[in-house]
């Protein structure tokens, strides 16, 4: 019998639009940093019938019990939690998949959480702040790269700025994590790609980790103003 408890446990997806009316996307179960995962033993989620092996078991709690896979249409996703203690929790969910923007996240807050943060976000100086500091990655560690830098410090600190205020006020009301802000980054056109650099020729690997340091330059900025 599945038990009716309380519980911090919620289902989350997030997405990414591939084209042609298709998704990839991954549904996880959160805990709002209580620990409360630490005592799930596995999760079943149970898909649409159309999928193939609807019914996907999940040992996995490093990954949150992730569930990875693809479709072009939502439904209501349902997930049976096994906890250690023998208990039994369904959580449902109705997947969200959208192509504005092509990646995204549900939020493990409700929408009316976002109500109980008003603080003032001053976005042009963050949008100064996320450039300066870019610039001064660059100086640390691609010193010969850095008229490019500045080019895609620029495009990236422009690109961010109308979601500055948006993701602050989710992660001042816990509505999403740094760890999600940095999936959310990962799908920004101008950091994935950085143009100016990828074309100067800069290794891949250098590349790879200036973005990893750019990514969490913004997780670190937008932490210090909530």
């Amino acid at each position: 019998m599945t038990a009716m408890l309380k519980t911090s446990l919620k289902l989350r997806n997030s997405w990414k639009y591939i084209g042609d009316e298709k998704w990839e996307w991954n549904a996880f179960i959160d805990d709002g940093n209580t620990g409360e995962l630490n005592e799930v033993d596995n999760v079943e989620y149970i898909l649409h019938p159309t999928f193939r092996n609807p019914i996907r078991k999940i040992i996995d709690r490093r990954s949150k019990f992730e569930l990875k896979t693809s479709g072009w249409g939502t439904f209501e996703l349902k997930a049976f939690v096994y906890k250690k203690d023998g208990s039994k929790i369904k959580l449902t969910h109705e997947v969200k998949l959208e192509q504005n923007p092509e990646v995204g996240i549900t939020p493990y807050a409700t929408p009316n959480a976002y109500n109980r943060s008003n603080k003032s976000i001053d976005v042009q100086l963050i949008e100064k702040t996320i450039y300066i500091g870019i610039i001064q990655l660059a100086k640390d560690s691609l010193k010969d790269y850095l008229p490019q830098a500045e080019v895609d410090a620029q495009k990236i600190s422009y690109a961010i700025k109308n979601d500055i205020q948006t993701w602050a006020t989710q992660l001042a009301v816990g509505a999403i994590t740094a760890d999600d802000l940095k999936f959310l980054l990962r799908g920004n056109q101008e950091i994935v790609e950085m143009v100016a650099l990828t074309q100067a020729g800069i290794k891949a690997i250098q590349l790879d980790q200036f973005k990893e340091s750019v990514s969490n330059l913004i997780v670190n900025t937008l932490n210090t103003v909530i």
